[in-house]
């Protein structure tokens, strides 16, 4: 779900799947659905610049732009809405924050990148 466009919204009651509930329509034109899901009890963390190692146990290391157009360091969900690669840690604890462990994909070319731990 987080490599399509979308609009999140939290609610703490039941509300409309229509984009007037949402406040702007993510893909015009597009039959749309949505989904519910529990508000996290933790929050995605930086783990690395690039080249660092990323302290990540267990779950999925997102790997992204570290600056947005602004030249401001972005956050979690900035970087996920920007562009990102993601792999799981497939039991290690810890993984390289660089190209080769995204399969080489680079989803910000010669820009500085970061890597987050989503559990």
């Amino acid at each position: 779900m987080r490599e399509w466009k979308t609009v999140a919204k939290e609610s703490e009651e039941w509300m409309s799947c229509t984009d007037a509930n949402f406040g702007s329509d993510p893909w015009p034109a597009q039959e749309k659905q949505c989904w519910c899901e529990d508000k996290p009890a933790y929050k995605p963390h930086k783990c690395a610049e690039e080249g660092e190692e990323c302290l990540c146990d267990g779950g999925w290391v997102v790997y992204g732009a570290k600056l947005d157009a602004d030249k401001k360091e972005m956050d979690f969900f900035s970087t996920v809405k920007l562009s990102l690669a993601i792999t799981g840690t497939k039991g290690k604890k810890s993984l390289a924050c660089e190209t080769g462990t995204f399969a080489g994909a680079d989803p910000a070319p010669n820009d500085e990148k970061v890597c987050f731990c989503d559990k």
